[in-house]
């Protein structure tokens, strides 16, 4: 058996979800519904404010 032919018999499901990953995506559930709730309001992000943006415009057609 090719390589190819194993690719296609794998399973469409070869993750378990373990009990780790159900909790972290109930808390990001969670996180999500507080936000949308107007309860939570994520950090903003300041990374622009330390640093300068700066953007590169050329005239070089490729």
């Amino acid at each position: 058996m090719n390589m190819v032919e194993r690719i296609q018999q794998l399973p469409d499901c070869i993750i378990e979800i373990d009990e780790n990953f159900r909790k972290l995506n109930d808390a990001l559930d969670d996180y999500h519904r507080l936000i949308q709730e107007g309860k939570l309001i994520p950090r903003k992000n300041n990374v622009q404010d330390i640093y300068t943006v700066y953007s590169l415009n050329s005239n070089i057609n490729m």
